[in-house]
């Protein structure tokens, strides 16, 4: 899928006020662009150990140039402003670099970078080999597994509606609850975070139609479709888009729906893809 300009080349507007911290929101927001490729399999493919990895998604240290450049480009975006940001940071702040010399490195597959395309298909295929043709699977939300426990004594990460998932440590434990294959090769998924005991919804084509069109993603209570909690997102030329945090109420349904636009005209991706 591609990577959008903004996410790809961060240029904060204000450079003296950047962080380690909104440094790593950014990188977050890159690998949720990229499909959130596990740790593990960053640091097989980037030959940079998981504890490392960690501390430079979760902003703990300032990673080194080394894992930077290893990092963005397995994500498929250029390196190189993510470089100079990070050395600005370095430099102005005195920020502290993670303890990457003292880490082992983990043996490395051979070195690739994950472009849009290639991304996206890896996606596809993983969902895709899971799904009944035409429909959906859900797992990891169901009774069968949370029922035992009231929701709100489940939740360990206090978060709110309408956050971005990348601003919140919602990506570190989120899977794919439920996808389904769309019209026009389009792909619609709800992704759930037990920690904070909140989804969002991504809407994904892979028509490579994306330039001068736009794709829409919602989010909503089964029950109250229409409710404040309802949680929308549009983007233009770009392959997919995500909604903001919707943290579940009780133990009711979230459902998504999405659409699209395609010359001009809007396509409405199909029924609602409920958990």
């Amino acid at each position: 899928m591609s990577v959008p300009e903004s996410v790809a080349n961060p240029q904060p507007a204000e450079p003296e006020n950047d962080s380690a911290a909104a440094f790593s929101v950014d990188l977050r927001r890159l690998r949720l662009a990229a499909d959130q490729p596990t740790l593990d399999t960053i640091a097989r493919a980037a030959g940079i150990s998981r504890t490392i990895l960690s501390e430079t998604f979760n902003g703990k240290a300032l990673p080194s140039a080394r894992t930077i450049d290893r990092v963005v480009r397995y994500l498929g975006a250029d390196p190189a402003p993510w470089l100079e940001r990070r050395d600005r940071l370095a430099a102005a702040n005195g920020v502290s670099t993670s303890s990457e010399e003292s880490e082992p490195a983990v043996e490395s597959q051979p070195r690739r970078t994950v472009r849009a395309r290639t991304a996206a298909l890896l996606t596809v295929a993983g969902v895709v080999a899971g799904l009944v043709i035409g429909g959906g699977v859900g797992f990891g939300v169901g009774a069968a597994n949370m029922a035992a426990t009231p929701l709100a004594e489940r939740t360990q990460i206090a978060v709110q509606n309408g956050l971005d998932p990348a601003k919140t440590a919602c990506v570190d434990d989120s899977k794919v609850v439920v996808a389904s294959k769309r019209t026009n090769n389009t792909l619609l998924e709800i992704k759930w975070s037990n920690k904070c005991t909140a989804a969002w919804a991504r809407a994904t084509r892979y028509d490579e139609q994306q330039m001068g069109n736009s794709i829409t993603v919602s989010l909503y209570p089964q029950m109250n479709p229409d409710s404040a909690d309802r949680q929308t997102a549009t983007a233009s030329d770009v392959n997919g888009v995500y909604t903001p945090l919707l943290v579940r109420p009780g133990d009711d349904l979230l459902c998504a729906v999405a659409s699209m636009t395609l010359g001009g005209e809007e396509i409405d991706l199909g029924e609602p893809l409920c958990t």
